[in-house]
């Protein structure tokens, strides 16, 4: 994709990359690039963990969920550096969790 095309999709809603993806084949490949780059949960999740599919691995095994802003942030197709990662673990999953994210550099602070 070139500079050029990233800078005005980045102001489009999904319906106009959509139509724009109709012009041609170039506009086409262009979006397609696009939305692999903007809608890549490794990416975002890499700003947290050395090994993002390893928790994603994790999330699929405890049903964990994330929220907060960088769910809003995947949506939105934006980033916020200063941005903190906020998870929804189920009871039951709570101690495997605890230990991954412990076993990958994280401390806890129990309430």
């Amino acid at each position: 994709m070139l500079p050029i095309e990233d800078s005005f999709l980045r102001y489009m809603s999904p319906v106009q990359i959509y139509q724009f993806s109709l012009i041609s084949r170039a506009a086409y490949h262009a979006t397609q690039e696009y939305w692999s780059y903007v809608y890549d949960v490794n990416r975002i999740l890499r700003r947290f963990f050395s090994d993002p599919i390893a928790f994603r691995s994790l999330q699929a095994r405890t049903g964990t969920l994330i929220s907060g802003s960088v769910a809003v942030q995947f949506f939105a197709r934006t980033i916020w550096t200063d941005s903190d990662l906020d998870l929804y673990v189920p009871p039951e999953s709570v101690t495997a969790v605890s230990k991954w994210l412990q076993k990958n550099s994280y401390s806890l602070f129990p309430q």
